[in-house]
């Protein structure tokens, strides 16, 4: 299961979970649209979460950078060279520190 169906069933599943809140309050008649307060927040936000969830995946949702739609193969691999090229920067930025520290430490012994 990669980041992207996962993310998806967990959207659709709070949205649908809130849709139900609402329904239940309508039923107990705890909610009351008649006078809008608190009680909207439910079943926006659930029809948000369902709009948001539908087109996960596809490349116009907004969510995708950070639900990415790759198996795990290709997520090993992606992390693998991003490792790499962090490992390869800091050995970089571990030479350019030895080679100050030796110069400025000429430096001082010459003064």
């Amino acid at each position: 299961m990669n980041p992207a169906s996962s993310a998806n069933r967990i959207l659709i599943g709070t949205g649908l979970g809130l849709i139900l809140v609402t329904g239940f309050g309508l039923v107990s008649g705890m909610f009351d649209f008649s006078s809008p307060g608190f009680e909207l927040i439910f079943p926006i936000v659930g029809l948000a979460l369902l709009i948001i969830s539908s087109p996960l995946g596809n490349t116009i949702n907004p969510l995708n950078s950070l639900f990415p739609d790759e198996n795990q193969e290709v997520m090993a691999s992606r992390i693998s060279s991003e490792l790499i090229q962090f490992n390869t920067e800091q050995d970089v930025g571990d030479a350019w520190a030895q080679l100050e520290k030796t110069v400025l430490t000429k430096e001082l012994e010459e003064e």
